[in-house]
């Protein structure tokens, strides 16, 4: 897919007699501001619970997956698929 296709997000209610397919990647102009606020919360509570703390591993933890299932620019690495 390339970085300036649209990518539209399911729409809920789902009808479960006749599920959606999910798009399975987030666009670049919606990941950038959640990697961001990510990357805000943990400088937050760092001071409070220090670098080492699972709290904040798991944030960069969760801005490294959102990464992952962005759309790549062009040239940029094919998509990402965590079973393998």
């Amino acid at each position: 897919m390339a970085d300036d296709e649209t990518i539209t997000p399911v729409s809920y209610p789902i009808d479960p007699n006749n599920p959606p397919e999910f798009p399975g990647k987030l666009p670049r102009d919606f990941s950038t501001p959640l990697r961001e606020q990510l990357q805000a919360m943990a400088e937050a509570v760092n001071p409070y619970l220090g670098p080492d703390h699972k709290v904040i591993r798991a944030l960069i933890d969760a801005s490294h997956e959102i990464t992952a299932v962005t759309f790549p620019k062009q040239g940029g690495y094919a998509e990402y698929t965590p079973e393998g």
